[in-house]
C-alpha cells in the first residue's frame, strides 16, 4: 500500500503537469495528469496524509502539500450522477481534451472513493455533503461513473 502512496506522491511532486504556486504548494490539473496511482481514503489515512475541505470554485481545484490533500467541497444530490454523465459527454464531445475537468475529477474521485467508509470520512472532513444520498449510494455513484469514464490524454 505504502509504496503506491509513496509513488504517487512523489510524481505529484516532480510532475511537470502540477504546477507550482506560493511557497512549495502544488496546484494539482487534475486534467493534465497521466498515469498516476490514485490510492483510497482509507489508504491515504493509513498513510499519514490528511485530507483537508478547501474553500474554494471550481471543486475540481486540488491541492496536495506537505502531506495534506485539500480538495474543495462538493455537494452531491439524487440528481447528481445524471448530471455529472451529462457534463462528461458534453466535455467529450465538445471540448479539446485539456479542458476535461469535470472527467477528470470524476475519474480522480472514483479511485478514491471504494467504500462507503471512505465517503463517510470525506462526510466527516467536509468535502463532501450529501443532499439525500447514502454513503453506499455516493461511493456507488463515483465507481459507476468511474467505470464509464476514459480519460484520454496525448501520446
Amino acid at each position: 500500500k505504502f509504496s503506491g502512496i509513496a509513488l504517487w506522491m512523489i510524481v505529484l511532486q516532480n510532475n511537470t503537469q502540477a504546477k507550482r504556486y506560493k511557497k512549495g504548494k502544488y496546484r494539482i490539473k487534475l486534467w493534465n495528469i497521466r498515469q498516476l496511482i490514485i490510492p483510497s481514503v482509507t489508504a491515504l489515512k493509513e498513510a499519514g496524509v490528511i485530507l483537508r475541505h478547501k474553500n474554494t470554485i471550481p471543486f475540481w481545484d486540488i491541492v496536495f502539500n506537505a502531506g495534506v490533500l485539500e480538495i474543495p467541497q462538493i455537494m452531491i444530490y439524487e440528481a447528481s450522477e445524471s448530471i455529472f454523465a451529462n457534463l462528461v459527454a458534453f466535455e467529450l464531445r465538445h471540448l479539446d481534451h485539456t479542458r476535461y475537468k469535470i472527467t477528470s475529477y470524476i475519474a480522480f474521485m472514483d479511485s478514491l472513493v471504494n467504500t462507503a467508509s471512505d465517503v463517510a470520512y470525506l462526510r466527516h472532513r467536509g468535502i463532501i455533503v450529501c443532499a439525500g444520498p447514502s454513503d453506499e449510494q455516493v461511493a456507488n455513484l463515483f465507481n459507476r461513473l468511474g467505470k464509464r469514464v476514459i480519460v484520454p490524454f496525448d501520446q
